[in-house]
């Protein structure tokens, strides 16, 4: 299928390396009883039912699991941006999510120029993998991104998109992110 925006993948060259130390950190870390569990909630229009998340804190940088990878994920996220020809980039959120059997995440926007996914731990057994878009162009269509686990994609914040419900016993991980790009002029 076209793809009628861009959409910028990269496998995160850290993965391998960090994935089991990362996964232990997000593991450690607690999560609110209110929002326990195959809840569905609504916020800002958006149904979800996560696992666990830790969006309320996405701008702690003192996070262990952030300490342990996030300066790597927005140095090579800012190298993809620069790949596209901007001149920087400004990582502002970032955050992770899990997903369980019936988890899912409805169809939503970001804010800021990008948003994106890094796909930490992605069962074999999910039929559903990557992150599903609404073709901007054309409402009726819609298509799953082709993932693996490790890829990180980047993509533009105003593109509607979610995370498709989860039917299996395995958990899904994900860090997701948005960023600022910079431009410092154009030339002729």
């Amino acid at each position: 299928m076209n793809f009628n925006f861009p959409l910028i993948k990269k496998k995160f060259k850290y993965h391998e390396e960090l994935k089991k130390q990362l996964l232990d950190l997000i593991n450690k870390v607690s999560f609110p009883p209110e929002e326990s569990n195959n809840k569905t909630y609504l916020k800002d229009g958006s149904n979800h039912s996560f696992y666990k998340h830790d969006w309320n804190d996405s701008l702690n940088l003192d996070r262990p699991w952030f300490q342990l990878a996030g300066y790597k994920i927005t140095n090579q996220l800012i190298k993809m941006l620069k790949d596209q020809n901007y001149d920087d980039a400004v990582i502002y959120e970032l955050w992770f999510q899990q997903y369980r059997l019936n988890n899912f995440h409805g169809w939503h926007l970001h804010g800021r120029h990008f948003s994106g996914v890094y796909y930490l731990q992605v069962p074999k057994d999910l039929k559903e993998k990557g992150t599903e878009f609404v073709d901007p162009f054309n409402p009726q269509k819609k298509f799953i991104s082709n993932i693996k686990e490790g890829d990180i994609i980047i993509f533009p914040s105003n593109i509607w998109h979610r995370s498709p419900k989860i039917t299996s016993n395995s958990i899904k991980t994900i860090i997701s992110f948005n960023i600022e790009a910079v431009i410092r002029g154009v030339t002729n």
